[in-house]
């Protein structure tokens, strides 16, 4: 569901994106889940030379691509979360 204060600023070459993190270690009984949200430029998102989507949020920054069978997916939390 879209937050109005973002939903009043997207201009339409934006995309509205909601990056969700969750971390678990069920040995130490360890969980953490988390979700931002922001506004991206949609030609910023996507590398169709290598078919990479890239997001940042204030603290998540990550990153997927796939190249038929193959998927890399990457993270990077800069809050503090325990």
């Amino acid at each position: 569901m879209a937050q109005p204060e973002i939903a009043s600023k997207m201009g339409p070459s934006q995309s509205y994106i909601m990056p969700q993190m969750e971390l678990s270690n069920y040995n130490t009984g360890f969980h953490f889940a988390d979700v931002e949200r922001a506004l991206m430029k949609r030609t910023a998102m996507w590398d169709s030379n290598t078919n990479t989507l890239d997001y940042k949020t204030a603290n998540y920054t990550g990153s997927w691509s796939y190249d038929g069978p193959e998927l890399d997916c990457k993270a990077q939390i800069t809050k503090e979360i325990i």
